[in-house]
């Protein structure tokens, strides 16, 4: 009591105080008292604005450095309007930071200087809020999940959500979190099995949750239900469609006839859904793989879509321009098991093979299947990325690959060594810098030379 309260201080002094001493004192105290509460009225207010001020810059929209989720922006591997320098001898990549993440193959997603991944240790799962820059972790947030999935794969797969102030993650046992950007905090949570009633894969769930508009669409697999429409904000399930079982490939969006049609390639077969009549069925086509194991993303161009599977079922290409989908042209021999490809002027680009097939980097013509041309490669998988007028392969051993591609062929410019395989994860880009993870969680982050700094 006696070092808190100014009263008792002034009582005891007042009784043996002359009048003067006494006003003195009295003028003090409030003094005092004033400033105080000044103080700390002064401080709250700056914690409100420094808290405001934070949600507004994560809020804003900068499309041209963000990669808020799996294959960037728009979910299709592509880097526009950046203009590298392909002379690695003179101009090397630079590492920027390392960091063990945990185990797992999740990518990364970087939205306001903020880079956003999933990793497991010792059956503790956590999502990491990483400064992009530096590496160093702004917040993270854990809970209890097997590291071991039952077809052997270890840790998650899937790569998080960021739109405006909130992140979207969901684990391979179907734990789905809505966290806050901006420090972590738990906004929303449902499960897919519990919610949803979804049927979890035999290696989990690995697609993102995905962004249209108000709408955040999640493929959970249930027998009612293959996917589920959320209010983005409130989690509040809106509508479901398809009657499939969960894949892991990350859907497609594309526009065919004024329609906003999503492709999703379940485990047993490729739906497309029309987002303006929530979720009515389009077309089905069956596709049915090895453990339901169908990852990789599909590629729509002109009327048809490309899939791929590996466990020998190769490749695709279905004509959509009919009532019923149409196969054009198969090759079991050149399958994509989980890797990304990239459509690049009605070409697909991939670096194909899987458990049976060493890897090949085979550019084709998507409307006819001709290879245009096609390289050895290390490893049995990789993945792509297009930056400005380069390409950048990420074999499965771990090297990064930049050169020309063109229908003629691909001139190699440079390579480099990254983190050690495996490296099935594909790689993000934000900020002129590239982010390559490996299955044990290694994470490098390595920025790219511009032609403008020679």
């Amino acid at each position: 009591m006696n070092a808190y309260n100014p009263h008792f201080h002034y009582n005891c002094r007042c009784r043996s105080a002359p009048w003067p001493y006494y006003a003195s004192e009295i003028r003090t105290v409030y003094f005092l008292r004033y400033w105080r509460k000044t103080f700390h009225s002064l401080t709250t207010v700056l914690a409100m604005l420094f808290g405001i001020c934070a949600v507004l810059q994560l809020q804003a929209s900068s499309p041209a450095s963000d990669w808020p989720t799996f294959l960037g922006p728009n979910g299709d591997g592509i880097v526009k309007d950046h203009n590298l320098s392909a002379n690695w001898a003179q101009n090397p990549p630079k590492v920027i930071w390392r960091k063990n993440l945990g185990v797992g193959n999740s990518s990364i997603a970087i939205a306001n200087g903020r880079a956003v991944t999933l990793g497991n240790t010792n059956d503790i799962e956590t999502v990491w809020c990483l400064d992009a820059s530096n590496g160093d972790v702004i917040w993270k947030f854990e809970y209890e999940e097997l590291q071991k999935t039952e077809c052997g794969s270890i840790g998650p797969s899937s790569t998080p959500t960021i739109d405006g102030n909130r992140v979207y993650a969901i684990s391979g046992t179907g734990k789905f979190f809505c966290l806050n950007l901006l420090d972590g905090s738990v906004i929303w949570e449902k499960h897919y099995i519990d919610d949803f009633e979804g049927r979890k894969p035999i290696c989990g769930w690995a697609a993102s949750p995905f962004i249209a508009g108000e709408l955040l669409i999640v493929d959970p697999g249930a027998i009612d239900g293959a996917i589920v429409a959320l209010d983005k904000r409130t989690g509040k399930t809106l509508w479901k469609a398809g009657h499939a079982k969960a894949g892991c490939a990350n859907p497609l969006l594309y526009s065919h006839e004024g329609k906003q049609v999503l492709a999703f390639f379940h485990g047993n077969k490729l739906i497309g859904y029309d987002l303006d009549r929530q979720g009515a069925i389009l077309y089905e086509f069956s596709w049915r793989t090895f453990n339901a194991f169908n990852a990789s993303k599909p590629q729509y161009f002109d009327d048809k879509i490309f899939i791929s599977s590996g466990y020998g079922e190769g490749y695709a290409v279905l004509d959509l321009s009919e009532k019923e989908p149409k196969l054009l042209h198969r090759d079991r021999e050149l399958p994509l098991q989980f890797q990304n490809s990239l459509l690049i002027g009605g070409d697909i680009l991939g670096i194909f093979g899987d458990n049976k097939h060493d890897s090949q980097f085979i550019r084709m013509d998507m409307a006819t299947g001709n290879v245009r041309w096609k390289l050895p490669y290390p490893g049995k998988r990789g993945n792509l990325l297009a930056v400005g007028k380069q390409v950048i392969a990420i074999t499965e051993t771990g090297k990064m690959i930049i050169g020309n591609s063109s229908q003629d062929g691909f001139e190699e410019l440079g390579q480099i060594e990254t983190v050690p395989e495996l490296v099935w994860t594909p790689p993000a880009f934000s900020n002129g810098r590239i982010y390559i993870r490996n299955k044990e969680g290694e994470t490098v982050c390595i920025s790219l030379p511009h032609k403008h700094s020679q």
